[in-house]
């Protein structure tokens, strides 16, 4: 990845798949950080998840800039009404920085059977490089109350994208 003076590389990334199981929240315990999302837990019944981490890789499957602790939530808000949240702290550690317009997430919920009933992308904010971000998403979907019962996974799906060479300008 060359840099010269006044340029940007771009260089195509893309993710690989990862997917949790949607449950419960988790109990409070003195050790363990309290879920992120939703925000407000008491707005109705609710199914929730972590991944550990989702990556874009480049041509050479070097990391250039991803996304670790995430947690997705999908909240049946009324009949008909949902709520998909997730929290993520994003890793600009790696070579590249990247944002949710050029290198988008989408999660899809989904029944046991994979079969997916609803989704939602993620236009997270700039991952910049040598920092750690964290990344917030909330979208309202329409949703009958028995689809929200049927969802038990939750799935960010392999997708391509466009990462930022870490030795672009500031402010760019």
């Amino acid at each position: 990845m060359s840099q010269e003076a006044g340029t940007i590389d771009k260089i195509q990334v893309v993710s690989g798949y990862q997917s949790c199981s949607l449950g419960m929240l988790p109990p409070r315990m003195p050790d363990r950080a309290d879920p992120q999302v939703p925000l407000d837990a008491s707005l109705g019944e609710i199914r929730y998840g972590r991944i550990g981490s989702v990556y874009f890789y480049d041509r050479n499957s070097d990391a250039a800039v991803g996304m670790v602790e995430i947690e997705l939530s999908i909240q049946c808000l009324s009949e008909g009404h949902c709520r998909v949240e997730a929290f993520g702290i994003g890793d600009g550690f790696q070579s590249c920085s990247a944002n949710g317009q050029d290198a988008p997430l989408i999660i899809q919920l989904c029944r046991r059977d994979g079969t997916v009933v609803a989704e939602s992308k993620w236009s997270y904010s700039r991952v910049l490089c040598g920092h750690v971000e964290a990344l917030t998403h909330k979208e309202d979907i329409p949703l009958a109350s028995e689809e929200f019962e049927s969802i038990e996974l939750g799935v960010i799906p392999s997708t391509k994208g466009t990462a930022y060479t870490c030795a672009m300008p500031l402010g760019t």
